[in-house]
């Protein structure tokens, strides 16, 4: 399962709504639509850099679709983050400290996670490699949050490309349970 970091404003929708549409920036330079004399539309996607996507597809296409289709094939095939019924897992801003301490005689602790969005708390039990390598810690960014703290899982519905100043990948998800 992959990470998305989601801003203190997106994590709230999400627990208000159970959904969040999440815009990242997308390395494409350029699309390029042609309508043929058959009403064929073809395509051309050029990017600014390397893709490091898991699923390959190539760069011309030419099928029956319209322009909205294309961009919604586009986001699909090389995003970063996952296709359609992928699940991510949300990191967001975050502090964590032992309850009570790490007593070493017993094999799990007891961690309260306090979540900087809407200062929601958690106690979560921890134990193994997680227990021995707990380190207290205060405003962590959601960049540097651990899965096992995550309290949200999102279902990827739908993704596309659209261009404001520059293209980007417009995500649209729902909240599930991990």
């Amino acid at each position: 399962m992959r990470r998305i970091l989601l801003t203190g404003p997106e994590v709230r929708e999400v627990l208000e709504t159970g959904r969040v549409i999440v815009r990242k920036a997308a390395p494409i330079a350029d699309i390029r639509f042609t309508e043929q004399k058959d009403g064929f539309i073809s395509w051309s996607a050029i990017f600014s850099k390397p893709l490091t996507s898991r699923k390959i597809l190539s760069t011309h296409g030419g099928t029956y679709i319209d322009e909205e289709q294309a961009r919604h094939y586009i986001g699909s095939g090389w995003n970063p983050l996952g296709v359609p019924g992928d699940k991510v897992w949300v990191a967001e801003t975050s502090s964590a400290n032992s309850y009570g301490g790490l007593w070493p005689a017993f094999d799990h602790a007891e961690v309260r996670v306090n979540y900087a969005c809407d200062g929601a708390t958690i106690f979560w039990m921890i134990n193994g490699a997680n227990k021995e390598n707990f380190k207290s810690w205060k405003n962590r960014s959601s960049a540097a949050m651990p899965q096992w703290v995550s309290r949200l899982t999102l279902e990827i519905v739908a993704v596309r490309v659209e261009r404001g100043d520059k293209w980007e990948w417009v995500y649209e998800l729902k909240q599930v349970q991990p």
